[in-house]
């Protein structure tokens, strides 16, 4: 196994390789510490979509449970990952306000955004419901089709397998989607000031090394398909700085 990995490609993509991986754990801890420390820091989330940061939050979870359900996934890996989904979930239960109430003797989870002390971010929350509306009329039916395409082309050894595999596909390809009802919110509001750009600039850095491991250093043992699918956050990124651009940002609006 060592003699397989040693010389399964030539040494400079080995060098590489381990530099990359370096770099992507670095900004990956980065991006971490400042997405906790920017949420945990703050009373009032005006202008950002608890929306966006559910659909991110499932994304993870899903991808984690796929990758859990994979025989070949190490356990770092999935610790990452994990712990990653984890994250995603404690942000959207802050921004979104969610509380755990008692009715006919049963706990129910709340939405409580817009409501009491945050009343002040009830513009936000009508936006953001808004722009998901749209999201939705694409990406349910989307989602559909793909899974009953992976359903009729491919062999699974059982239903949860299918199902978990078909939506981290459905993730890895439309990841993108998730941030759309941020955009939206920003188009409407006229405003980015609210957005955790630090966390913003590590993952921008973290994919544009993907792109040049995949599309430069390994374009020769990757799908076509595969390279084209990591320049898909980039696209994102890029409508974030062009609103950046026309929206001057004023750090007294919301």
């Amino acid at each position: 196994e060592m003699q397989d990995f040693l010389f399964r490609h030539p040494l400079h993509i080995m060098i590489a390789m381990q530099v990359i991986g370096f770099l992507q754990m670095l900004l990956t801890s980065l991006a971490f510490k400042n997405d906790i420390s920017f949420f945990r820091g703050r009373a009032d989330y005006s202008g950002l979509s608890s929306r966006s940061l559910a659909t991110d939050a499932l994304h993870q979870l899903v991808i984690f449970l796929y990758l859990y359900d994979s025989e070949h996934t190490g356990k770092l890996i999935l610790c990452q990952f994990g712990c990653g989904a984890l994250v995603g979930v404690w942000k959207y239960v802050r921004v979104a306000r969610l509380r755990i109430a008692w009715q006919y003797y049963l706990p129910w989870i709340t939405h409580n955004r817009g409501l009491e002390e945050s009343s002040k971010e009830s513009a936000t929350e009508d936006i953001d419901a808004k722009g998901m509306r749209y999201v939705k009329l694409i990406l349910y039916p989307l989602s559909g089709v793909w899974g009953l395409y992976n359903l009729y082309h491919f062999a699974y050894t059982s239903w949860w397998s299918w199902l978990v595999s078909s939506l981290a596909d459905f993730a890895y390809t439309f990841g993108f989607v998730d941030m759309l009802p941020q955009i939206f919110v920003n188009y409407k509001l006229k405003s980015v000031a609210h957005m955790p750009w630090r966390v913003l600039v590590y993952k921008f850095f973290h994919t544009f090394i993907d792109d040049v491991f995949a599309f430069f250093i390994m374009s020769e043992y990757m799908t076509q398909k595969h390279r084209w699918m990591t320049l898909r956050d980039d696209v994102v990124f890029l409508i974030f700085l062009y609103q950046g651009h026309i929206y001057q940002v004023d750090h007294s609006r919301p």
